[in-house]
């Protein structure tokens, strides 16, 4: 009886410190760049540790990000009343590319698909706003 105790309180500790992922991909395939033009979907993929932070955070499809924790601007004060129930994270980045996600602010109490953003920063200067199709897989 012990074993099995300890046994379930090990599969509950585990399940209870189980980070949600979050999945996002556009819904229409975009002209990108990694280290060549490119016409694909862009996918956003981080596990989530807090409305806050996000690990192993990444970028890919049409573009190639690296892959690191990142955490939300806690000075982001968007002029569009359109993004005032996100947050803006650290960007990620590749060669030429930064990319700041745009979460919802409640992003552990989102149910079912919810729009995400991804800003594109060129080295040229502004490149666009991608809209996403989010979700949270636990």
């Amino acid at each position: 009886m012990k074993q099995f105790l300890v046994g379930l309180m090990i599969f509950f500790s585990a399940y209870a410190s189980a980070e949600s992922v979050l999945i996002c991909k556009t819904l229409e395939k975009v002209d990108g760049w990694k280290a060549a033009p490119t016409h694909d979907y862009v996918h956003f993929t981080a596990n989530v540790r807090s409305n806050e932070v996000l690990d192993k955070a990444k970028v890919r499809g049409a573009y190639a990000s690296d892959s690191r924790d990142i955490l939300s601007d806690k000075k982001y004060a968007p002029k569009s009343p359109a993004y005032k129930t996100y947050n803006r994270f650290q960007p990620l980045e590749d060669a030429w590319h930064w990319f700041h996600p745009l979460i919802p602010k409640e992003l552990l109490s989102q149910v079912g698909f919810f729009t995400g953003y991804l800003q594109v920063m060129g080295e040229e200067g502004f490149r666009g706003t991608l809209k996403l199709l989010c979700y949270l897989r636990n």
